[in-house]
């Protein structure tokens, strides 16, 4: 793989996870509907239920208002619907590990965590339209760029170490 010298965007598909979440909060309101059945404690089920809703995309789903992961020979750009994009320059990344783990509906899922000077700062990107090019991209830009890359199963242990 060459080096690159344009910038290469990865998309994120939201469209699987917004299906867990409506399933989830479907689940949620069929049981709370039958357990309420007047009319009344329908309208209050439905509302707690959409502002249940609200919370676990905020909270476990946070990564669907990201629109795109943007490599390019410089730096890792979060760019975002809503908010600030988020730059980290190769130059300032300790370490990358990318680990496995799983959904709250056992779907599995790949977390990246990127280690900076400072802090650290933790990505999905197994909802990435193209996670294997992501992937491979990043790979070879830690190895032009001198930083570490661990990969981990569900347990935490090493299944590949990258440099």
């Amino acid at each position: 793989m060459k080096s690159i010298d344009h910038q290469k965007k990865y998309v994120y598909r939201q469209s699987s996870r917004i299906l867990d979440v409506v399933s989830l909060l479907a689940l949620i309101f069929f049981v709370l509907f039958f357990i309420m059945r007047d009319a009344a404690s329908g309208i209050s089920v439905f509302i707690s239920v959409l502002i249940t809703g609200l919370l676990i995309m905020l909270i476990n789903y946070s990564h669907l208002w990201n629109n795109s992961l943007v490599l390019n020979s410089k730096a890792l750009t979060l760019k975002k619907r809503i908010g600030r994009d988020r730059s980290f320059k190769w130059s300032e990344i300790r370490r990358i590990v990318v680990r496995e783990k799983s959904s709250i509906w056992g779907k599995p899922l790949v977390q990246m965590t990127v280690f900076g000077p400072a802090n650290t700062y933790k990505l999905l990107i197994s909802d990435l339209k193209d996670q294997s090019g992501f992937t491979a991209q990043l790979d070879f830009l830690a190895a032009e760029n001198n930083f570490k890359i661990l990969y981990q199963d569900k347990r935490g242990n090493t299944i590949s170490f990258r440099h």
